[in-house]
């Protein structure tokens, strides 16, 4: 399967398509989301690749920690439930912003491997390294921000401050609280 996935990649890349691709980067539409790898080494691509993962991951861990400091109890959180679906969507934002980046360093990737002076059996090898450095590897890594951030806001408030707060809250307050946190949750869990 990964032989196929980096042969279509190859001949997309190699320009083995049917609609015209644009030669420069007046004709491309320009995502500002989107990076421009300015890697000129397989390895330079790898090291961006997973620091740019860590880096997200690491923010996204910052955000959350600081939340969690902010908002300590269920009053607290039902007076700020505004800033942590804020943070969901920030984590979400953050993740697929990281998507797009990643596929640039892919693409990147497939060009320089498809640029060298050498054979095609050569680069077709050289191809499985998309798989296993910018997939396998930093897909790891972005499984670490589904789990330590996002993850963790269901320990830190809907296992945590919401069940802390059944026996001394309004039930229909409590329970609205609680559906509502464990929807959020949820939702952005899903997404990702």
């Amino acid at each position: 399967m990964k032989k196929l996935v980096c042969l279509g990649l190859c001949l997309i890349l190699s320009g083995c398509t049917s609609t015209p691709v644009a030669k420069n980067d007046a004709e491309r539409k320009v995502n500002v989301n989107v990076i421009e790898v300015s890697a000129s080494t397989i390895d330079e691509i790898e090291e961006m690749a997973i620091k740019d993962v860590e880096d997200t991951k690491a923010k996204l861990e910052r955000e959350r920690d600081a939340l969690s400091e902010e908002i300590t109890d269920f009053d607290i959180y039902t007076k700020n439930v505004d800033k942590v679906k804020a943070y969901y969507d920030d984590a979400l934002k953050q993740t697929e912003l990281l998507s797009a980046r990643l596929r640039e360093y892919a693409y990147k990737y497939a060009e320089l491997i498809m640029n060298e002076d050498v054979s095609y059996e050569v680069k077709y090898k050289d191809l499985s390294g998309i798989y296993e450095y910018i997939y396998e590897d930093t897909g790891k890594d972005m499984y670490g921000i589904y789990d330590k951030t996002v993850k963790n806001m269901y320990d830190i408030y809907y296992d945590g401050i919401i069940k802390d707060a059944y026996d001394t809250e309004d039930y229909d307050v409590w329970s609205d609280a609680s559906s509502d946190a464990y929807d959020d949750w949820s939702n952005c869990l899903s997404d990702l």
